[in-house]
């Protein structure tokens, strides 16, 4: 679990970078390496800051409903459908973390990239490598995403 208040900051910067933020995919570069927490953190701070919210969880480890400080959560799983993704995530008004597993190997998190304003990359600490932050940033390029910062974990 992160720091709450290293959470508010980097909700806190990811508003400043991205006019006008509704929607922000947390993701690794590779599934092997996802860790949830981070995604559903950052929803809750943007919930606490009064803003309706959401959590996305197309890694099918978190349950439907209503978390913490009035959090929705909605869970896809594995999506393959570009314009089905895009649908759901912007189904719902207000902020929307959308967590994903690998943006390297997992095709939901990278369908996600085209329909979200930021992308924001967890990195583990002693196995993400430089060769994979770069396959990240280049990928999230290609899919026409706006690659906002990389956490390490």
């Amino acid at each position: 679990m992160a720091d709450s208040t290293a959470v508010g900051v980097l909700f806190a910067r990811l508003q400043l970078s991205v006019p006008k933020l509704r929607t922000v995919l947390i993701a690794a570069p590779r599934s092997a390496e996802f860790s949830p927490g981070l995604g559903k953190e950052l929803a809750i701070a943007a919930a606490s800051a009064g803003l309706a919210a959401r959590l996305l969880d197309l890694t099918g480890r978190e349950g439907d409903g209503e978390g913490e400080a009035g959090l929705r959560v909605d869970t896809l799983g594995v999506a393959v459908n570009l314009d089905a993704l895009r649908r759901t995530i912007d189904s719902f008004e207000g902020f929307t973390v959308v967590q994903g597993a690998g943006l390297l190997d997992h095709p939901g998190t990278i369908l996600a990239v085209p329909c979200v304003d930021a992308v924001v990359v967890v990195a583990a600490r002693g196995t993400t490598t430089r060769g994979d932050l770069e396959a990240v940033r280049q990928e999230v390029e290609r899919a026409g995403g706006r690659l906002v910062g990389v956490v390490l974990k």
